[in-house]
Parts: structure tokens; sequence; C-alpha cells
């Protein structure tokens, strides 16, 4: 049953202090197993920008909803943080959304509150430099203490509200895979199959002053990966596209929050990139380089102009709902994988399978489809065009970071991740789709 809704946000910024530096991007990474060039970027001095959780909470008579997004690369263990907001709030697991934007360029952290380092590689790092495994034992606890933070303030701060949904074309990411001399490589594919729907929520008050906004688009946040913007060729720690996105809409709308939810990017790059990877006409393989000394003026050029597509999208809105349904669904999925690719890395659930998580939220006609791990853009499309939802958005990286998911034809070509993914074909999609058609 529709009923009126209310609306809250907040953002609360979990930037490294700058006595924290030097911190690591991957701590897997040491010096047997880099190129120099590698192995110098991993060491990040400083940041670039700011980086933030930000929260929207919404509640109606059907109950409450709390949607999280972190300037971070994963969100591993999302379960287990995501049960800890719903102790806190009171909120039950599935009405609750954990996203990570999927930035690169990030300190990496202890799973203690963080997400993505396991407890193996900081116990190393503990071992071998223990003030460095502190200061990425304070980041993250700082990052773990932001999303709390967070999501308590937009449920303080809700009001009544209304929403719309509009969309528009945004020309800056690319596909990836691009066959080189009957191989497939890190590339720039213009004619690959990439999805250039911008979409993007707004709630505004009953007076009309915009309250929050939900971004979602199809596209690896690595415009800056492996940037050279620090000394002696170092690194600048960033939330790269999707924060400057979310930055800009807040600057220019001050007291509003701008989330950025990732689409269906799993084989979506930026067009343009600090790190090139093209094919080397003298040696006849792949070169790989990366841009001296890190031009964030190319971060800049596409965050502004995809600033100005979603503004066109918010422009596209032609009415607003102040009443809405509310209904929400948490499923996880064990499925089986392949015998010769078991993953360590992603065990759990059932032996021989690994646990894919899908969620939705359906705010009325708006049904945001959350995926716990990075989906190819074909998939996405696919998932989109079944959708009994007329507003389908896909959210993905939502409370768990699986392998790299595609369809069958990718798993079979095969493209650059579906090498290492260890998938079935003909397991994915019938589970995702399956999880849609419970939308009916």
């Amino acid at each position: 049953m529709k009923s009126m809704f209310s609306v809250g946000a907040s953002r609360v910024s979990f930037t490294p202090e700058p006595g924290w530096y030097p911190l690591y991007r991957d701590l897997g990474y040491g010096p047997d197993t880099l190129p120099e060039y590698q192995r110098v970027n991993n060491i990040l001095t400083f940041s670039l920008d700011e980086m933030y959780a930000r929260a929207i909470a919404l509640r109606n008579g059907d109950g409450t909803i709390l949607l999280i997004t972190i300037d971070y690369i994963g969100v591993r263990n999302g379960v287990e943080k995501v049960r800890e907001l719903s102790r806190e709030f009171d909120i039950p697991e599935e009405n609750i959304y954990l996203i990570a934007t999927h930035t690169h360029n990030m300190p990496m952290t202890d799973i203690r509150p963080g997400y993505m380092a396991s407890e193996e590689k900081i116990r190393e790092l503990t071992d071998k430099d223990p003030k460095a495994a502190e200061r990425h034992r304070l980041f993250g606890e700082r990052l773990g203490k932001s999303i709390n933070r967070a999501a308590r303030e937009a449920l303080a701060d809700m009001r009544p509200a209304r929403m719309g949904i509009g969309y528009s074309q945004s020309y800056v990411n690319v596909n990836r895979d691009q066959m080189f001399n009957g191989d497939y490589m890190m590339g720039t594919n213009v004619a690959g199959v990439s999805d250039k729907t911008a979409a993007l929520i707004r709630f505004e008050d009953l007076q009309g002053k915009t309250i929050a906004r939900i971004a979602n688009y199809a596209c690896h946040a690595v415009v800056m990966y492996m940037n050279r913007c620090g000394k002696d060729g170092t690194g600048g720690a960033t939330s790269d596209l999707p924060g400057f996105v979310s930055r800009t809409f807040e600057e220019q709308d001050p007291g509003s929050v701008c989330l950025w939810m990732p689409g269906a990017c799993g084989n979506q790059n930026p067009l343009y990139m600090n790190f090139l990877s093209y094919p080397d006409p003298v040696t006849g393989g792949v070169r790989e380089e990366l841009l001296d000394p890190g031009n964030y003026q190319i971060l800049k050029f596409l965050g502004l102009r995809q600033y100005a597509d979603l503004r066109e999208a918010e422009k596209s809105i032609r009415t607003y709902d102040s009443e809405t349904e509310l209904e929400t669904k948490r499923v996880s999925n064990d499925i089986p994988i392949r015998e010769d690719r078991q993953v360590p890395f992603w065990r759990g659930g059932k032996l021989g399978c690994i646990t894919l998580i899908t969620s939705g939220i359906r705010l009325g006609d708006i049904l945001l489809y959350g995926i716990g791990g990075e989906l190819y853009c074909d998939a996405g499309s696919r998932l989109k065009e079944i959708s009994p939802v007329k507003n389908t958005l896909i959210c993905t990286l939502c409370v768990g970071s699986v392998p790299y998911m595609m369809n069958d034809e990718d798993l079979r070509k095969p493209t650059l991740f579906a090498r290492r993914t260890p998938w079935k074909p003909g397991t994915l999609l019938p589970v995702m789709e399956g999880f849609l058609d419970s939308f009916r």
C-alpha cells in the first residue's frame, strides 16, 4: 500500500590523516611480485581528494531503509557490517544496502572494521612493519565509524519528501575487453557492448529543496588508477570518478548528499585513464604505461562531463511522488563453481560453491537491484530489459564482493577476466533472473 514517506541524508569523511601516510594500495603486492613502476606506485603518500561514507534513510508505513555508499574498493565482509548496522538501528538486514563505489586507488585496511584486506595480510604487515600496520588499523577504524555515523545522522535528519527519476546518456565509459593478435587485452574497445545510460533519482522536501540524489552508471572508478601524483612517483589516494561527481553535486547544491552507485561495470572502464594499455608495434605484445606525473585533469574532465550528463537526467524528471510502496528482499545463493578453479579468496557457503548475494529494494516503480559482485555490462542490460519493474537500476558491489560475473557468451570467448573466473556456464543468469521474477 502506498503511504507518505520521509527522507534524510548525511555524509561523513573518513579521509586519512596526513600523518597516517604512507599507506598501501594493495597489501598483497610485495617487492618480488611487481615490476618497479607498480611497486613504487603501490605506496600512497597523500590524499588527492576527500573520501566519504554517504547515507540516505527513507521511511514510510512499510518500514525503514538505509542506502549507504563508501568511497572504497569493495565490501568483501559487507554481510557482517550490515548485520552490525541492523542490530544498532533495529532495521532488517534486507532493508540495508552497503555499496562500494569501487575506487581502486585507496589504502587497504583491516577487515575489523574494514572490508578488503584479509586478516592474514594484516598479520604479515604487523610482523614486518608494526607502525604501518597501526596506521592501516587507524584508517580502518575511521572507515567503520564513518559508516555508522552517516547512517545515524541520516535517520535523525528525515523529513517529509517526494522523489523522481530521470535518465540521460553519458559517454565517459568504454568496453575494456579488446582483441589483439587473437587474444584479449585490457584496452579501449569502442565497438564493444557498453551501456551509456546515466540514471538519477532526486529526493526533495515538500518545499522543493534537494535532500539527496542517487546517481547510477556503469563504469569502473579507475581514472586515476596507479597515479604518480605524489613525490618520487608515489600515488595519491582518491575517490576517483564517483567521488568527484558526488562532491560536485554537493558543492553546487549545499546541504544535499549524492550517492554514486556503480552499475554493471565489470567490463567498463573510463574512456581516458592514467593507466594505459595498448598494442606495441615493435614487440607485437601489449605495452603498459602510466601517465607521468599522473594527470588529475583527466579526472576533472570526465567528472564534469558526467556531472553535466546527470544534470540533464535530473532535468528530464517529469513527476515527483510523495507516496510510495516499499518492498525489500535479500537472497544468498550458493553457486557451484568449476572444480579446476577453486578460489580460496572467495571461500564461503557450501563446499565447491561461492555465495552470491542478490538484494532488491523497490520504491514504487523504481527497483534498486543489488548484486554482490562485479557484473558485466551485457548481463546487466539483459536484467534491466526483462525486469518487471519499470525503472530498474543495477547496483553492483552491494553487500558482497564475488568474482567477475558475466553471461555464457563472455565465459566461453573467453574475455579478459573470464579466464580467471570460476563460474560454470548456465549458472549465474538464471539465478539473477529468478530473483527479478519475485518482484512480479
